[in-house]
């Protein structure tokens, strides 16, 4: 099992929430620092989406087609692709257009961010049904239920 994957997909969900939520916190303060503080959790969460992305392919070659969840494989792999292309694309707008930073087309980041996290979240239950309903991912250890005796010693 891969392990990679479920450790960096952390990164990416949490920074965009964030990001998101600071944004709307400096749509309603108009202060600075939720910008600039929104503008980098955004790019972290597009680079370590990426990461995401690349192990997330790693982690499905070694399950098979014949894994249980299989379906939601896929399903969660193409949400969480198209998030993550809309994260780049985003990260790249605001790194390079100067009156999305700081203005004029501001107003239109806080929306993109609500619609990118929605897909996010739904992608994520995707993932989280595939781990937690089909066990997709998770190795089980069988343990034998073996009679126990008082009469022996340990």
């Amino acid at each position: 099992m891969n392990l990679l994957h479920p450790m960096i997909i952390h990164f990416p969900v949490a920074s965009l929430l964030i990001a998101l939520f600071l944004e709307a916190l400096f749509v309603f303060t108009r202060r600075d620092v939720f910008k600039a503080s929104a503008i980098i959790l955004l790019h972290i969460s597009a680079l370590t989406a990426i990461l995401a992305v690349a192990t997330g392919y790693i982690a499905s070659d070694a399950l098979g087609h014949d894994a249980p969840g299989h379906d939601l494989v896929h399903q969660h792999r193409d949400v969480m692709l198209v998030v993550s292309i809309v994260l780049v694309i985003l990260s790249a707008m605001v790194f390079k257009i100067k009156a999305i930073r700081e203005g004029g087309l501001r107003k239109w980041l806080l929306p993109a961010l609500l619609l990118v996290s929605a897909l996010l979240v739904y992608g994520a239950d995707k993932g989280g049904r595939m781990v937690f309903e089909s066990g997709v991912g998770v190795e089980t250890n069988v343990i034998e239920n073996t009679h126990h005796d008082s009469d022996h010693s340990h």
